[in-house]
């Protein structure tokens, strides 16, 4: 008597494994960008080009809607558009060091540019910065606090 083999999950059935995993989460802090931008991402994993596309433009996330649009439609000229706007629209929050403006995707408590330490805020870097002195609060970049209940040493 042997059991029956396994079926290998297609790629449509891992995307939405990981939908269904990424929406317990969405279900923690549902009014957040990130959330939507997380299930959107997941929803295009899996194939789901409906909830994709709504908490894709919930999330503002312009890139990952360029995907999108080349998937379901194959419209390169939408998939442009959303190109364009994500290169215009602002910069996402990340670890600036205040001393020198080097920016992180993750918190250390010495910068690894200019060795300063616990010089790294939570900010959304400023483009228009361009000397390295010139602290990023001070030239436009706007200092804000990680969201409730996450944890900040560490960011994906």
């Amino acid at each position: 008597f042997m059991p029956p083999a396994k079926k290998a999950k297609s790629p449509y059935d891992a995307g939405r494994d990981a939908y269904d995993w990424t929406k317990h989460l969405y279900d923690m802090q549902p009014e957040h960008r990130d959330a939507h931008r997380a299930l959107g991402a997941a929803a295009l994993q899996g194939r789901m080009y409906k909830e994709a596309r709504e908490h894709l433009n919930t999330g503002m996330d312009f890139k990952l809607l360029a995907r999108l649009e080349h998937e379901e439609t194959g419209n390169q000229l939408k998939a442009r558009e959303y190109l364009e706007l994500a290169a215009e629209h602002p910069a996402d929050a990340r670890w600036v060091c205040r001393s020198c403006g080097h920016s992180a995707f993750d918190w250390q408590g010495l910068c690894p540019r200019c060795g300063a330490f616990d010089q790294l805020g939570w900010m959304t870097p400023s483009l228009e910065v361009h000397d390295p002195k010139i602290q990023p609060a001070l030239a436009g970049g706007a200092i804000i606090e990680p969201p409730q209940g996450i944890k900040t040493g560490v960011m994906p």
